[in-house]
């Protein structure tokens, strides 16, 4: 009976091992599914890796966060199903089986819907928020993309109710970070340029930064009655820490 008791037991830890190796290997497989996993939405949003959540927060020197914020959702297959940022809203996006765009709304501004498309490759091209009626309104806006000859977002140019803004974006060399952003914003009185360098400061195991360092400068021009009243510069603005905490499919 005691032998028989001992086979039982040797068995029973045969069995535990083969089935923790069994669960590592597919543990190892997941991992490295996720890290190699690309889409065309993640690659625009800066993003590597199989992400599911990504939300940005920005705070001053003395830890003081700011407004400023970014909040990324993405579906399994790696397509933008929500964004939201200040002044933006929180654009909610929809996909049928193939992955073919639906429809999109504002989640934070009733009777707004959101348009998205894409180019030829399948990259966003452009999102457009405007009132579900069709109306005009002065909280309606279009964003459109373009890219460089690797894929990277290049620029986006934002058509306002009565302003627009261009932003364009450099990289560092050997990798997908952004080195410089520089926005150019224009309305009926005011012209303004301002400049962000980055420095990247911790990464996640995956490469994707998780906090950077942002310096910038500004040059505004104010205009009234056609005329420019008033020009300033200002090549140290304070520097800014954003952070970012990620998820993972």
């Amino acid at each position: 009976m005691a032998v028989a008791i001992v086979c039982f037991c040797s068995c029973g830890n045969t069995q535990s091992k083969s089935d923790e190796g069994q669960q590592q290997a597919t543990d190892s497989l997941a991992e490295a599914e996720r890290a190699s996993f690309r889409s065309l939405d993640l690659d625009g949003y800066n993003l590597i890796g199989h992400v599911k959540e990504c939300t940005m927060k920005s705070y001053d020197k003395t830890g003081k966060k700011n407004d400023n914020f970014r909040n990324l959702i993405f579906t399994k297959e790696g397509l933008i199903e929500m964004d939201e940022a200040p002044y933006r809203g929180k654009l909610s996006f929809e996909y049928g089986e193939s992955g073919k765009f639906l429809g999109g709304k504002d989640l934070a501004t009733e009777g707004m819907r959101v348009i998205l498309k894409r180019d030829s490759d399948g990259r966003i091209q452009s999102i457009q928020r405007k009132a579900a009626t069709g109306a005009e309104s002065d909280t309606q806006y279009e964003l459109k993309y373009s890219y460089d000859k690797e894929g990277r977002l290049k620029g986006i140019e934002c058509v306002y109710w009565e302003a627009s803004e261009d932003i364009a974006f450099t990289y560092n060399k050997g990798n997908a970070f952004v080195a410089t952003e520089k926005s150019s914003f224009s309305d009926y009185e005011v012209d303004a340029v301002i400049t962000k360098t980055y420095t990247y400061t911790e990464l996640d195991p995956y490469g994707n930064w998780l906090t950077r360092e942002v310096a910038a400068a500004e040059e505004k021009s104010v205009t009234e009655m056609g005329e420019e009243t008033a020009t300033t510069t200002r090549k140290n603005l304070p520097v800014v820490m954003e952070k970012r905490e990620i998820q993972y499919w």
